[in-house]
């Protein structure tokens, strides 16, 4: 391979960032040396930073490592942990699937000249932990066809006194990163409060799906039927029917499944803070009896609820909140989010349908499939219960 003329190679000045978000890396220039040099293993660029500019925002990768040497000038690498100097004759390595936030600030009266090298992963996730930001290729993809955002990764938090009360240990047996955060931490990136004595176990991959959004964008070429009753299976002639009917799962499956409805409370709050919000859950800290878990909600910011507190029901009738319910999740979500109003701004019912162990239904009877209990917990495991139904649907349409 011939030597390569710098001069030849474009100077590409900028990010790709959202605004406001490429404000800091707008003075940046990058020179794609591996692009020119015709690698496809892995990518080298060579990085400009003048006074006050930074690489990028910070980041991590779910399946690249990555390499940085500084040619001359002086940075500053700021992480997770720390922040430090590095000049001329230096270098740092950032591992894949590693979640530690890094990028480079010059700092300096001149400019820095690094040089970049990365992996090129196909299936590659970048994670933005100070910005609501996600790079999945997959994702991108739909998000791109839709014209609008399907998913926002700002994780989930754990908050616990002991990290045997976590799921830090299921996360290591899986391979699925996570972070020990201390309370001082956690209150600096993220707009919670956390007790004295607790600390918080944080998946940063976590996060929730504009359910509206992707339902919308995945059925494009689909033919949805909403507000259609289904009162009989044997009315279906489909070869193969996925059953997803929560509490009334039993009105179409026969024989019927060992599953309990239960009533349950959902508050709505808008926090003060603006900051992107993560989902969190108080793990082994429990007020009469009662866990309490939180997320984004895209519309007032917080939704909050008591897990499995509600009452048994018959599905068939209409009930509200809990008055009680709603006091319990006020008092705790008020412990850890400071709120624009302390009361909820809105409160509603749900109904769960659980199994006495609170484990799934996920199976497959002939050439129906059923996926119904999911035990409260079925929005944490969407990609994996949709993952298993495709699987027992094609199974089904396989078999004679």
């Amino acid at each position: 391979m011939p030597k390569l003329d710098l001069r030849t190679i474009p100077q590409r000045k900028g990010s790709t960032y959202p605004a406001p978000f490429d404000k800091e890396p707008a003075n940046r220039i990058r020179q794609r040396l591996g692009d020119a040099a015709g690698l496809t293993q892995f990518g080298v660029n060579l990085l400009q930073l003048p006074p006050g500019a930074w690489s990028s925002q910070r980041h991590w990768h779910s399946a690249e490592d990555e390499f940085v040497y500084v040619l001359s000038g002086e940075v500053v690498l700021i992480t997770d942990r720390a922040e430090e100097v590095l000049r001329a004759g230096d270098c740092a390595a950032f591992p894949r699937n590693v979640p530690d936030g890094h990028h480079l600030v010059n700092r300096s009266g001149a400019v820095a000249v690094c040089l970049e090298v990365g992996s090129r992963i196909e299936d590659d996730f970048a994670f933005y932990p100070d910005v609501d930001l996600l790079f999945n290729p997959e994702v991108g993809r739909i998000e791109v066809e839709a014209g609008e955002s399907l998913l926002e990764l700002d994780g989930l938090i754990e908050i616990v006194t002991n990290l045997e009360d976590s799921s830090a240990a299921v996360l290591e047996a899986c391979g699925v990163s996570w972070q020990r955060l201390e309370r001082d931490e956690v209150q600096r990136r993220f707009p919670l409060r956390v007790p004295a004595g607790s600390f918080a176990v944080l998946q940063p991959e976590a996060g929730i799906v504009r359910a509206d959004r992707a339902l919308a964008a995945l059925a494009r070429g689909i033919d949805v039927r909403y507000g259609t009753r289904v009162t009989s299976l044997a009315d279906l002639r489909e070869a193969c029917v996925v059953v997803t009917a929560g509490a009334w799962v039993n009105d179409l499956v026969k024989p019927p499944l060992p599953v309990r409805v239960t009533r349950e409370t959902v508050c709505y709050f808008v926090p003060v803070d603006a900051r992107p919000m993560p989902a969190f859950v108080s793990v082994g800290l429990r007020t009469g009896g009662i866990s309490f878990y939180a997320l984004a909600d895209p519309v007032h910011g917080i939704k909050a609820a008591a897990h499995g507190a509600g009452p048994q029901v018959d599905p068939s009738q209409t009930g509200g909140p809990d008055a009680a319910l709603v006091g319990a999740i006020t008092a705790w979500i008020g412990e850890h989010v400071l709120l624009a109003d302390p009361r909820p701004i809105d409160a509603q019912a749900c109904l769960y349908t659980s199994t006495a162990d609170q484990s799934f239904i996920l199976e497959r009877h002939g050439r129906v499939v059923v996926g119904s209990a999911c035990s409260g917990h079925g929005f944490k495991f969407a990609p994996a219960i949709g993952a298993r139904l495709a699987a027992l649907a094609i199974e089904a349409l396989d078999s004679p």
